[in-house]
């Protein structure tokens, strides 16, 4: 059996699968970590996608939170902790503004090791 006939196989098999559920009063019983947050109050660690329509600057706006992330300044009044950033961005544009915005912003010793980009489109299913 080949690799892929393998993949296509496990799909099958787990899509025959229940969903995995919890009752409210399980999940209410658990404890969980605290929050960390990137952006102090206002942008806790983890995984975000920032939608809207075209050309309002999502793509800007993006590159200035990391920034911010990255080298550990404030933002909009707001402490951060400093940290790595992940930048993926859907469309070939946004290679070509990168090294604008680099080169723009201060300390690009920071920016170096505590950036990575990834440009590559990923089927979310």
């Amino acid at each position: 059996m080949t690799k892929t006939s393998e993949i296509a196989a496990n799909q099958n098999a787990n899509s025959t699968n229940k969903l995995n559920t919890i009752d409210y009063s399980t999940l209410m019983g658990q404890e969980f970590t605290p929050l960390k947050f990137s952006v102090s109050e206002i942008l806790p660690q983890g995984l975000f996608i920032l939608a809207g329509a075209p050309k309002i600057g999502k793509s800007w706006l993006t590159l200035d939170i990391c920034h911010s992330i990255a080298v550990g300044n404030e933002l909009w009044g707001y402490s951060t902790t400093k940290s790595d950033v992940l930048y993926t961005g859907m469309k070939t544009r946004d290679i070509v503004i990168i090294p604008v915005i680099i080169n723009s912003k201060q300390n690009n010793t920071v920016m170096t090791y505590r950036y990575k980009f990834c440009f590559q489109q990923v089927a979310i299913i």
